[in-house]
């Protein structure tokens, strides 16, 4: 079955099927070990495959198989949501990362609600908040109160404006994002953990014998997916770049 065909509908598997227990697998390596496999199983872990090519879902599920409880999103683009999940959206505490960029809040059935921490590529940081309709309403840089280095009792301005006891600057900025050699996408080393980095093992390998018209089908040789779109079969740490 295609890939295609497979993400019409959520496909379920639980991590001992998708993983192995401990044991090389069809292809010659297994990527969790005993003990992995084990947690993430008894924590009620499942892997499900809907909507656009790429679009998976890591986490626990509801009777439905849906996302319900804590997981990851991993989008086609590569985004990733972490967090907290209700009948198959995003809801409660979570974070949203996309290329370098992330947001830390709280979600209402997939909306923003209230404040946002936000931080951009190059590590500033910003103060987001959002309606209750989940509409951007502010967006600012983040400053701190610093004692004035020029007040003094009666100091003013060229203009003789008293001058204030304290200034505010911008906080100090966060890591620059930078790019994981295996996914290519852009995240931080403080953010880096088992499930940050989804790619294929493998390569990808045009059907030799294709005698048709347009592009010869192909197959990625590490888990068989006929789709190159295919994001990737396994997760790991982001090993990034300097």
């Amino acid at each position: 079955m295609s890939t295609a065909a497979v993400n019409a509908q959520p496909q379920k598997g639980s991590f001992t099927s998708r993983y192995g227990n401990g044991q090389d697998d069809a292809f010659g390596k297994n990527e969790w070990g005993d003990d992995t496999c084990k947690a993430l199983r008894d924590a009620g872990f499942k892997i499900v495959r809907f909507g656009p090519v790429g679009m998976l879902y890591v986490g626990q599920v509801n009777s439905q198989n849906v996302p319900h409880g804590q997981g990851y999103l991993f989008q086609p683009g590569g985004e990733r949501h972490e967090g907290l999940f209700e009948s198959g959206r995003a809801h409660g505490a979570g974070a949203y990362f996309a290329n370098g960029k992330e947001w830390k809040g709280t979600w209402d059935h997939n909306k923003r609600i209230g404040t946002f921490n936000m931080t951009c590529p190059k590590g500033v940081k910003w103060t987001e908040k959002y309606s209750i309709e989940g509409k951007r309403t502010s967006r600012v840089k983040d400053r701190v109160e610093v004692p004035n280095p020029d007040w003094k009792e009666g100091a003013v301005d060229d203009e003789g404006n008293e001058l204030p006891k304290t200034v505010k600057h911008l906080v100090e900025g966060d890591e620059p994002a930078v790019q994981c050699w295996q996914c290519n996408q852009f995240g931080r080393i403080r953010n880096n953990h088992a499930w940050s980095c989804r790619s294929h093992k493998g390569s990808w390998a045009y059907a030799k014998d294709y005698k048709g018209d347009g592009e010869a089908p192909g197959v990625w040789s590490c888990c068989g997916s006929e789709n190159r779109d295919e994001h990737g079969c396994a997760f790991q740490e982001c090993n990034f770049r300097n």
